[in-house]
């Protein structure tokens, strides 16, 4: 569901770029082809200017102010044209509604033309006498509205268009995929899967996931020929402190430093197991020994924090988890009914073992006698 959400928030963001690019060239557009027609448009205004100004040689006449209104009332894109003197003064004003003769005041929309969104101010000099030389400013739309509800018509369409997809797409994920399509039923939600086995306490593995993870780890080894080294750390009289608990999440987390595979680190009743692929017996007690002289005495509010640990290893034996298992239990015991405060190994001969696993697989039957 994450992944189609992605999907569609990268699809969506595309199309209103491309969306704002189309309308803005759109708009662009429609601009220069309006600039191109007003300018001719404008040559146009002049020259029709000149030629009524020719038969009256009067800018009060009746027949010229008529003539003039109509000019301005033929062009849609047309709003306004004055006359201006060299000193700037209005001497004719053209609009929509009336013609004005030597007025100071100026239009509306010949003002609104500093508009630069609305409207375009085209201005050139004009003679139309010897003595009569004036400035003609014409003030037109800067667009041609009726392109302009075109390409918004166009561009509603397309947004129509896409909601429709949109709908679609959406329809599809949420009833075919999330409700028609049958989820695996055996293979848990990764998430769920890191609730099952980690205890929110310490952030450990729970400990009666210790057994299959030894004997999947074990399998390996004996596959790739390593060695493997199963610990048990203790906490020495651990239920007679008082806050046992504060000690105990306090040391996980040296535990979860020195001993960075947490797929590896288990919770074990008052400790800790460790599987420790690749280790042997000697590189195992000095990594211990380091944990331990690392966390004693730094125990928030607690001193003389000791530990014990019982390990056995692997030692090129073909060996099942359970005896693994036993032997290190074994060597914490032992550890522990002398006095604690330290590290004892199982000391495990593979000759002897091989023999003696030999001799068992005979006697149940397993491998028959070699004469």
């Amino acid at each position: 569901m994450q992944r189609d959400t992605k999907i569609f928030i990268i699809l969506s963001i595309s199309f209103f770029i491309s969306f704002f690019i189309y309308f803005s060239l759109g708009v662009k557009a429609i601009y220069s082809n309006t600039y191109t027609k007003n300018e001719k448009k404008f040559s146009e205004l002049k020259l029709r200017i000149l030629s009524t100004y020719l038969i009256t040689s009067d800018l009060k006449t009746n027949y010229f102010s008529t003539r003039m209104q109509e000019l301005l009332n033929t062009s849609e894109m047309l709003i306004a044209f004055s006359f201006r003197d060299k000193s700037g003064n209005v001497r004719y004003l053209v609009t929509k509604n009336r013609s004005i003769i030597e007025s100071d005041k100026i239009s509306p929309r010949i003002a609104d033309a500093q508009n630069l969104f609305l409207y375009e101010l085209f201005t050139a000099p004009v003679s139309l006498s010897a003595t009569n030389k004036y400035i003609i400013r014409a003030v037109y739309f800067k667009y041609d509205y009726n392109d302009i509800y075109a390409l918004i018509k166009d561009s509603f369409f397309i947004l129509i268009a896409f909601l429709i997809v949109t709908f679609i797409y959406l329809l599809y994920v949420i009833t075919y995929r999330d409700l028609t399509v049958k989820q695996p039923v055996s293979r848990p939600d990764y998430e769920s899967k890191m609730h099952s086995i980690y205890s929110p306490f310490s952030g450990l593995i729970w400990k009666d996931q210790l057994l299959p993870a030894l004997d999947r780890e074990l399998k390996k080894a004996c596959k790739s020929g390593k060695n493997l080294t199963l610990a048990f750390i203790e906490i020495d009289n651990f239920l007679e402190f008082s806050d046992r608990e504060t000690i105990y999440t306090e040391t996980v987390k040296y535990v979860k430093e020195l001993f960075d595979n947490k797929d590896l680190l288990f919770e074990w009743y008052s400790g800790y197991a460790v599987i420790l692929s690749g280790y042997d017996i000697t590189n195992t007690i000095l990594k211990i020994d380091h944990f331990r002289k690392t966390v004693s005495n730094k125990i928030t509010g607690s001193k003389n924090i000791t530990f014990s640990a019982g390990l056995s290893a692997r030692n090129n034996r073909d060996i099942d988890a359970a005896i693994l298992y036993k032997e290190a239990k074994t060597a914490l015991r032992k550890a522990g009914s002398e006095g604690g405060n330290q590290v004892i190994a199982f000391n495990a001969d593979p000759v002897k073992y091989r023999k003696f696993r030999t001799a068992e697989d005979r006697l149940s039957g397993k491998q028959k006698p070699v004469r």
